[in-house]
C-alpha cells in the first residue's frame, strides 16, 4: 500500500473511532403488539411481531413492560381504555398499540389488526387478512408492516422527546433477548406459542351453576258436559260444569338448580365457545291442594280436605350463542333445543274422596323445547337484561290425565315467555351473580275420548266418571271436556349463581 495513502487512512479511522460513539441513535417508533384474541392467536401475533421487527424504524416494546406499567398505573393490561392507552404510552414513550383478533368461520380463517394512537387512545385504522387455512395468514409476516405503516406513521407518543438509550443496553433489543430487533430468538419464541389467553373482560362463561328459589302460580279452567247422575234430581240428563284450579297468592314455593357447560370455551383461547348444554331440575316446596268431599257441600273452608300434590320439572337441552362484540356486555343472542318433562301430580286416592266437579286431572307434559333469546348489559357487569321466547311441542299429558279426562287424548302444545335480570357481584368474588326472572308458560291440551271408567263397572270411589255418549256407541263421546284447556303457570324466582369465565 503506498505510503501517501496510509497518511490519509490512519487519521480517517481515528476520526471515525472518536466521532461514531457520540452520534445519536436512529429514532425509532416504539410500538406495542398486544395479545391477540381467538384461535391460534399467539401464532398470528408472532407474524405481526416478526414483520415489525424487521423494520429498523420500529421498536417492538416487550409485553412484560406494558403489563408492569399498566398494573402500576391501576389499569387492566388486557382491556385498556382510551385513558389507559394514553397513560401507558406516556410512561413508556409508546406511539402506537396494535391489537388483533383471529376467527374461523365456515372453514375460512380471518385476522384483523387494529392500530391505536398512543397520544389519545383512539383507533387510527385497521387491516384484515383472510384465507382458507391458518397457514395462509402467514402472509402477515411479509406485509403486515406495509399495510399498517400509514397508521403507524400517523401515530404519536404523548411523552416528550427523550434521548434514546444506548442501543446495546435496550431491554427489548434482540441481542438482549427481547422481542424487538431482527434476531430469530424473539420470532421463534412467538412461533412456539400456539394460543394465548383471551382477556378476562372478553371471555365467555364455560361453566355455570345456579340455585333457583321462587314461587309458581297455576291457574286453569275446563268446561265439561257430564251425566246428571242424580246431581240435579228432576233436572236434564246432562249438566254443564266448570273444573277449575287457581293457586292462592303467588302460588307454591319452588326450588331447583341449573348447570350449563360449554366445552369449547374451556381452553385459554376459547376456540369454540358457541355451543353447550344445560341441565335443569325443579321441585315444588310446600305445595298442597284442597277440595270438597264427595258427600255434602263445602259450607265453610274447613270442610275442604287436603289432596296430596307435587310439581316437578326436568329439562336437558343444547344451546348455541353468538355475541355481537368482544366485551362480555355486548348483545348476546341464543338458540335452544331440548327435551323436558313437567308434571303436576295429584294423588289419585285422594281425588277419589272428592265430589266429581272438584276433580282436576293430574298432568305430565313431555315436550320438545325450541327457543330463542337475547340479552344486553345496559350497565356492564352490574345490570344485564334479557328476554326469551319458546315453543313447546308436547308428546303427551300422562296416563292419569288421559284416564280421568279422555283416553284418546294426544299431545299438548305450549309457549314460554321470560324476562331475565342479572347483576354480577365481583365485590364478593369474581364469577358470582344474582338474577331475577319472570317466567310465564302454558300448555294447551285438547282432551278426546271416554274416561277410563266406562258406564259398566264404575265404582263410587273412582276419581273419574263416564262422559255422556251416544247410546248406540258408548265410545262415541258427546260430552266431556268441551274445548281445549289452557293450563297457565307464572314463575317468579331468584337465581344465585357462579360462572367460570
Amino acid at each position: 500500500m503506498p505510503a501517501y495513502f496510509l497518511r490519509f487512512l490512519v487519521p480517517a479511522l481515528l476520526l471515525v473511532g472518536i466521532v461514531a460513539p457520540s452520534l445519536p441513535a436512529i429514532a425509532q417508533t416504539r410500538v406495542v403488539v398486544q395479545a391477540f384474541r381467538g384461535p391460534r392467536a399467539g401464532q398470528i401475533r408472532g407474524h405481526v411481531v416478526a414483520a415489525l421487527s424487521n423494520e429498523g424504524s420500529i421498536e417492538v416494546v416487550p409485553r412484560s413492560e406494558v403489563q408492569a406499567a399498566a398494573q402500576e398505573l391501576g389499569f387492566s393490561p388486557g382491556s385498556l381504555t382510551e385513558e389507559g392507552y394514553t397513560a401507558v404510552a406516556q410512561q413508556l414513550n409508546v406511539s402506537a398499540f396494535i391489537r388483533g383478533r383471529v376467527s374461523r368461520r365456515r372453514r375460512r380463517w380471518s385476522a384483523t389488526a387494529v392500530v391505536i394512537n398512543g397520544a389519545d387512545g383512539t383507533e387510527l385504522g385497521r387491516r384484515s387478512w383472510s384465507g382458507r387455512t391458518v397457514s395462509s395468514l402467514g402472509a402477515m409476516r411479509r406485509n403486515a408492516y406495509g399495510r399498517l405503516e400509514p397508521y403507524l406513521s400517523a401515530a404519536s407518543s404523548p411523552a416528550p422527546a427523550q434521548a434514546q438509550a444506548d442501543p446495546g443496553q435496550e431491554e427489548g433489543a434482540w441481542w438482549n433477548g427481547g422481542e424487538g430487533g431482527e434476531g430469530e430468538g424473539g420470532e421463534e419464541e412467538e412461533e412456539e406459542e400456539e394460543s394465548e389467553p383471551i382477556d378476562p373482560g372478553s371471555r365467555f362463561d364455560w361453566l355455570s351453576f345456579e340455585l333457583l328459589i321462587g314461587t309458581n302460580h297455576r291457574w286453569m279452567e275446563a268446561h265439561a258436559r257430564v251425566l246428571n247422575n242424580d246431581r240435579d234430581p228432576g233436572g236434564p240428563a246432562e249438566l254443564d260444569e266448570i273444573r277449575r284450579y287457581n293457586s292462592a297468592g303467588l302460588g307454591h314455593g319452588e326450588i331447583g338448580f341449573r348447570v350449563g357447560f360449554f366445552p369449547g370455551a374451556v381452553p385459554d383461547d376459547q376456540p369454540v365457545p358457541w355451543f353447550g348444554a344445560f341441565l335443569e331440575l325443579r321441585h315444588s316446596l310446600g305445595l298442597t291442594s284442597r277440595g270438597c268431599p264427595q258427600v255434602g257441600a263445602c259450607a265453610v273452608d274447613s270442610d275442604r280436605i287436603d289432596i296430596g300434590t307435587s310439581q316437578f320439572e326436568v329439562y336437558i337441552g343444547a344451546q348455541g350463542r353468538y355475541r355481537f362484540g368482544d366485551e362480555r356486555g355486548a348483545p348476546l343472542v341464543t338458540a335452544d333445543v331440548g327435551y323436558g318433562i313437567f308434571g303436576f301430580n295429584l294423588n289419585m286416592d285422594d281425588l277419589a274422596l272428592l265430589e266429581r266437579p272438584s276433580v282436576i286431572a293430574p298432568t305430565q307434559h313431555n315436550y320438545l323445547h325450541l327457543g330463542v333469546g337475547i340479552e344486553y348489559a345496559f350497565v356492564p357487569v352490574y345490570f344485564t337484561a334479557g328476554t326469551r321466547l319458546a315453543y313447546r311441542a308436547g308428546f303427551g299429558v300422562g296416563n292419569d290425565a288421559r284416564a280421568v279426562w279422555g283416553v284418546d287424548t294426544g299431545g299438548s302444545s305450549g309457549v314460554q315467555f321470560a324476562i331475565d335480570l342479572r347483576t354480577e357481584m365481583p365485590y364478593i368474588a369474581e364469577g358470582v351473580f344474582l338474577g331475577l326472572t319472570f317466567d310465564y308458560f302454558a300448555f294447551s291440551t285438547t282432551y278426546r275420548g271416554q274416561t277410563a271408567c266406562r258406564v259398566e263397572g264404575c265404582a263410587d270411589t273412582d276419581p273419574w266418571e263416564p262422559w255422556p255418549y251416544d247410546p248406540a256407541n258408548r265410545d262415541d263421546v258427546t260430552g266431556g271436556i268441551a274445548e281445549s284447556v289452557t293450563d297457565n303457570y307464572m314463575r317468579l324466582f331468584f337465581r344465585l349463581g357462579y360462572a367460570f369465565h
